[in-house]
Formats: structure tokens, sequence, C-alpha cells
């Protein structure tokens, strides 16, 4: 498993492991999905609405988080994460849920993002929001590489799904210049950090079973 993708596993697993109720659950690993497949920002999470993403009974295949910045595709994953988390939403709600509903209520208003931070980040551990997205974007463009897309199509790829500038994803994956046929390069992702700060993993507790069970994995 490459490490972008590892990564987004510890957090889906701390969630689970999370002592949150099952609609919490839900709404962190649905977040967690949107913003590692799709690349929401912490502000289109908090103002995203019940319809941007479905119409009818269904879920829309593609959804623009902030108007007019371009729209992102939802993987069946991120779908079925949708339709588990609203079905569970329903019958938690004290009112009806209509279009103009958010999506994730519990951060309505202006300390939303303020709100939303407080409560996932311990789900991160080392990351950052961003690092989160940049893990994203990084196994988005290796996927596309190693589905045989060329370097400078899978990098326009990338940034049309997470909504960059082509530049950025340049910085995210070093060479995406490089001519058709050469290797894919390294990617080297700002959540790297976390490999720099291994040392600090010990010192809390609660990663002391991830530790041990990654060295049981190698």
């Amino acid at each position: 498993m490459e490490e972008a993708e590892k990564a987004f596993q510890e957090v889906l697993h701390r969630i689970g492991a999370s002592k949150r109720t099952a609609l919490e659950k839900k709404a962190f690993s649905t977040i967690a999905r949107l913003i590692f497949y799709n690349g929401l920002e912490q502000k289109e999470i908090t103002n995203i609405r019940i319809g941007d993403v479905l119409q009818g009974d269904s879920i829309l295949a593609e959804i623009t988080p902030t108007p007019g910045n371009g729209t992102t595709h939802l993987s069946e994953e991120v779908k079925q994460a949708l339709d588990d988390y609203l079905r569970e939403l329903k019958p938690n709600r004290d009112f009806s849920i209509t279009p103009d509903s958010l999506l994730f209520p519990a951060y309505e208003g202006e300390n939303g993002v303020r709100q939303l931070h407080r409560h996932f980040k311990p789900f991160l551990g080392f990351l950052t929001f961003d690092d989160l997205r940049r893990a994203g974007a990084d196994h988005y463009y290796k996927t596309l590489i190693g589905n045989g897309v060329d370097l400078l199509e899978a990098a326009k790829e990338t940034a049309r799904q997470f909504r960059l500038q082509e530049r950025t994803v340049g910085d995210i994956s070093k060479g995406t210049t490089q001519r058709a046929g050469k290797k894919a390069p390294e990617i080297q992702p700002s959540w790297e950090r976390i490999q720099l700060h291994s040392r600090n993993l010990l010192k809390n507790p609660l990663n002391i079973q991830l530790v041990m069970r990654d060295a049981l994995e190698r």
C-alpha cells in the first residue's frame, strides 16, 4: 500500500476506533473521503448543502463545492459513504431535510470551520487538513500513472479533480513535465513530515499499537 493511501486508511481507522456516535463516525468518514478523494477544504465542507450532492434519491456524479471553481467527480466509494451518512442523518433530525439543508449541520454558523477543525484534528495524527488533501492528490496522480495515463495528462486531470493549479500539482508531484515513457517520479507531498517526526510517535501511548501493527505487517 502506498504511503498516501496508508495515511488515509489510518485516518479512517482512528475514526472507526473512536467513541463517537454512529452518526458522527459516518459524518467524519464521509468528510475524510471528501477531503482525500475530492480535495474539499474546511470552508467548503461547512458550506456544502444536501442539494449539492443529492438529486431526488440519487447521489450526483459530480459536485461543485465552490460555485465558479470547477467540479469534482465523486467515486463510487464517496457516493456510497454519502448515501450511508444521509440514511443515518435523516432519522436523527428533528425537522425535515431539504435540498438547502447543510450536509453537515453540526458545523453551521461562523464558528463552523473552527469546530470542524477541533473535532476532526484528533483523527489526523501528525497530518493537517492540507496534508490530507495533498495525499489525496498524490494518490490520484499515481493511480492515473499506474493506469497508463501520460504524465502531463495525469497532472491536468489531477488539477481538475482537486481544483488546483497545474503548477501546484507539480509542487506535489515533482517532475510531472517529464516526457512520456519515462518512469513516473516519486512524489514528495508535504505530509512527508510524518516520517521526519516518526520518533515522536512513541511519546503518545495511543500510537504505540499502530506502530507495532505496522512493524508486524512489514
